[in-house]
Order: C-alpha cells, then sequence, then structure tokens
C-alpha cells in the first residue's frame, strides 16, 4: 500500500486526521507534515514528520517519491481571519501551494483530497460588501441578467418568508438633507451601484453581462463593452484584460499590473496621476458574461478570473 501524505498536520483539523487515519491503516502507512515543527516529546516510535513549505514544490517533490506516497490530504492553508489580514500571503499559500501540491500528484499519479476552505468562524459582524452576479440562459433563448446584493452585513434584516433570502438595504443611500439629489422621498431610488446589464442588437438579446463591484461597475461595464464592439475580443479576452479604474477615494487612475507599460506611460503623459495596484485585486470588479450566437445558436459562457466564479453549460 503507498502512504498517506497529511499537509497542515499540526491543525486542528489536520491532527485529528492524522490520528483517525493512522489508527485505520498504521502508524506507518501515514506522513505528517507542517510548516511548524512540533514538540519532539510529541512524537511517538515510528510517526514519521516531515516539515513543509507547500509552496515549495521541490520539497512536496521529494516526500512524495522518497515516501512512495499514494494519497494527500491537502490541508495547509491559512485560516479565514489571517487571510483577510494578509491576502497576498494567503493566495501564494492557499491557492500556490494547492497549485504545486495537484501539479506533483499529478506527476506520482497520487489522489487529493483537500476541503474547498478552511476557516474558523465565530460570532461577529459581517464585512461590507456581498454582491454576487448572475446570468442564465436556456435552450429557448430565455437568458436572464441577475445582481443580488445584501450592500451591508445582513442587509436590511428582513427575509423573504421560507426562502432564506435577506432584503438588502441600500436605502442607506437616501440623506434627510433638503435638495440633495439622494433626498429621501416618494417614487424615488436612493444612489446605488446594482447594474444587472443586458445587451441587444436590434431588438433582439445579445448577451448578459454584469461586473459586480461598488463604483467599479459602470467603468468596468464601459470598459469590458468597449473591447468586445470596438476591438473585437471575445467576451473571455475581453473579461481577463487589463483595469483601470478612476478611484472615488483618492481621485487618481488605479491601474491592474497587466497593463502595458506603454499605456502607464500615455495616461501618465496626458497628465493623470496613476496607483499601480498588484495582483490579485478585487478593486476592479467581477464580471461574467453569456454570448448568444446569431439566429438562436449556441451561447458562449466567459467568467472572471480575479474572483470565484465560473461558466458552466448543462
Amino acid at each position: 500500500m503507498r502512504r498517506i501524505l497529511v499537509t497542515g498536520a499540526l491543525g486542528q483539523i489536520g491532527s485529528e486526521l492524522v490520528v483517525a487515519l493512522r489508527q485505520r491503516y498504521g502508524t506507518e502507512a501515514v506522513i505528517a507534515s507542517d510548516i511548524r515543527l512540533p514538540p519532539l516529546e510529541t512524537l511517538r516510535p515510528g510517526e514519521r514528520f516531515e516539515f513543509l513549505d507547500s509552496t515549495n514544490a521541490r520539497q512536496i517533490q521529494d516526500i512524495v517519491r522518497n515516501g512512495e506516497v499514494g494519497t494527500v490530504y491537502h490541508l495547509a492553508a491559512l485560516l479565514s481571519a489571517t487571510s483577510e489580514e494578509k491576502p497576498h500571503v494567503a493566495w501564494e499559500l492557499n491557492m500556490g501551494g494547492l497549485y504545486k501540491v495537484l501539479e506533483v500528484a499529478r506527476q506520482h499519479d497520487c489522489k487529493v483530497f483537500f476541503p474547498s476552505s478552511i476557516g474558523a468562524f465565530g460570532p461577529g459582524t459581517p464585512k461590507d460588501g456581498g454582491t454576487i452576479y448572475l446570468g442564465t440562459a436556456d435552450a429557448s433563448g430565455m437568458m436572464v441578467s441577475l445582481i443580488q446584493s445584501n450592500y451591508t452585513g445582513f442587509g436590511s434584516g428582513v427575509v423573504v418568508p421560507g426562502t432564506g433570502i435577506a432584503l438588502q438595504n441600500r436605502g442607506t443611500g437616501f440623506v434627510t438633507t433638503k435638495g440633495h439629489p439622494n433626498e429621501v422621498g416618494p417614487n424615488k431610488r436612493p444612489f446605488h451601484t446594482i447594474i444587472p446589464a443586458f445587451i441587444t442588437k436590434d431588438g433582439k438579446p445579445v448577451a448578459t453581462f454584469g461586473l459586480m463591484g461598488g463604483a467599479m461597475q459602470p467603468q468596468g461595464h464601459m470598459q469590458v463593452f468597449s473591447r468586445i464592439v470596438d476591438y473585437g475580443q471575445n467576451p473571455q479576452a475581453a473579461i481577463d484584460a487589463p483595469r483601470w479604474r478612476v478611484h472615488e477615494t483618492d481621485g487618481t487612475v488605479w491601474t491592474e499590473e497587466h497593463m502595458p507599460q506603454g499605456t502607464l506611460e500615455g495616461l501618465e503623459s496626458r497628465g493623470h496621476r496613476l496607483t499601480r495596484t498588484k495582483m490579485p485585486s478585487f478593486d476592479f470588479g467581477s464580471s461574467q458574461i453569456i454570448w448568444r450566437f446569431p439566429d438562436g445558436g449556441p451561447y458562449l459562457g466567459a467568467s472572471e478570473s480575479r474572483r470565484d466564479g465560473a461558466a458552466v453549460g448543462f
């Protein structure tokens, strides 16, 4: 029998899993690993432990090859609270580490098991945000473009009976200042950024289209749509392309890391003040598109590469 490797074995989940696996398959069959070293006095005879940085492909390779590993339980990840404080570190460890484990496992024909998320959750106040975009289309030609957003926290705190759907609290965008454009009043909507877009041509549906992300939404809609219509890019290429944002917090033009240098220099030569950001960043929105081919033909789905999301057909 080929051995089992558990990464993140000193965490609560990992340590319990190691004990359970050794009880079932035997002590010699399980290799525990972590980026931390356990106290020597806690190791029992025959219990194998390896120091492992899961972002180091060579270390993973050596342990899998020398240990004759056939199955990997990958639990090495930053907890949610730490991830929020250090997103770039979390991205490299959680996503970079997972990618390297999967690649080594593929090379050595190993099975890999990993949870979709690892975190310790307790009571608290939700962070601001929480918007999703959904586009859908069926064989009959019915197409729907939808955005759901709580706005802040749990939204209004009102839930549609029997559904679990919380209603938003974007009425926060109203003010009571007399004469203000957003003064609360009848038959008015508050200032908001929710744009579930839909593209038509000659009165016929072409695409469901959305790019959520606060004040980035109208700017992002224009950029992605222009790339498709003016420059002939396919929807996925238009979504993946670098974006800019005139940011409401400081008035500078924020640019993505993969923006061409010539474009950056051109903007600066025209007097724009730039703020260069690092990947990955949530500041440039998240887009999803379903494009309908002419004459009722098949659909093309495109999904954001900057965040979680998927284009799924069935």
